[in-house]
């Protein structure tokens, strides 16, 4: 695995310092931060700087970016990428950084909604489907009191021009110090990446279906599943139509991963065997 030391970057789109210990995992460039660390970090970005964009890094987006450049560099130039996928974890338990838990989109956006709340900050959403967002809203509200909503849009898939503009507008009228997207991987960090220098907000965090589960539209895996990597099958068993080609393609890229991995490190395995 590629490694990363701790070091102060500065993305071509973001002009701020951040100290970051940051490593290649399946091919993405991945944080090594638990969920307190995380949390407070966004927070902070939402308040002293704009459009930083936070990516949940999982085994499906590596596949995806392995053959799309724009996902790669949106990747690379996230203000924070978060492990949210087992696989991902698990692939850091032989690098430099191991990590110690996986960061759920939907569990982080909730602490991220407590903190804002407790701080004064502003949401905005924008998603798909208008049921889930409003009873995800709801519960939210009902949750955390003090949350504040600043607008949410809605679009359509695949995300019309007219979508981008009016969504923009109100981003830029509204001004808040987050930016949800609820919209389906890879079309939410694509949007965010294509349009970044228009976006009027402090974070920019895509969530994926954290709103689906939230607002109970889809049920959430229990976490015993979830602590052993099997998330993917409680999925599968929901929505094996959607799901089943994206879980063979993503079971055949990390294969494909492994056996390249394996390949790479194999000679100087076998040479220090040798030389002991």
């Amino acid at each position: 695995m590629a490694r990363a030391a701790i070091a102060l970057r500065a993305g071509p789109r973001f002009n701020f310092p951040m100290a970051v210990r940051r490593q290649k995992l399946l091919g993405l460039w991945v944080d090594a931060v638990g969920m307190n660390e995380a949390v407070d970090h966004i927070a902070g970005l939402a308040a002293s700087t704009k459009r930083a964009l936070v990516l949940s890094a999982n085994l499906n987006l590596a596949e995806l970016a392995a053959r799309d450049e724009r996902l790669k560099a949106c990747n690379r130039d996230s203000a924070l990428s978060v492990a949210d996928g087992m696989p991902v974890v698990l692939a850091s338990r032989w690098s430099e950084y191991p990590l110690q838990e996986r960061l759920p989109g939907s569990e982080l956006l909730e602490r991220l909604v407590a903190e804002g709340s407790a701080r004064g900050q502003t949401f905005f959403f924008v998603g798909r489907r208008r049921t889930a967002t409003k009873r995800a809203l709801e519960k939210l509200k009902w949750r955390y009191p003090a949350f504040r909503v600043a607008g949410a849009v809605h679009v359509g898939k695949p995300i019309t021009k007219a979508q981008t503009k009016r969504a923009l507008d109100a981003i830029r009228e509204a001004k808040p110090h987050y930016l949800i997207l609820a919209l389906g991987q890879p079309q939410g960090e694509l949007w965010a990446y294509e349009n970044l220098k228009a976006i009027e907000a402090g974070v920019i965090f895509q969530v994926g279906n954290a709103l689906d589960l939230i607002s109970g539209f889809r049920r959430r895996a229990p976490q015993t599943l979830g602590n052993w990597g099997l998330e993917w099958a409680f999925r599968l068993g929901q929505e094996p139509v959607r799901l089943g080609p994206r879980y063979l393609a993503n079971g055949l890229f990390l294969t494909a991963f492994a056996a390249r991995s394996l390949l790479h490190h194999l000679p100087a395995v076998l040479k220090s065997k040798a030389a002991s």
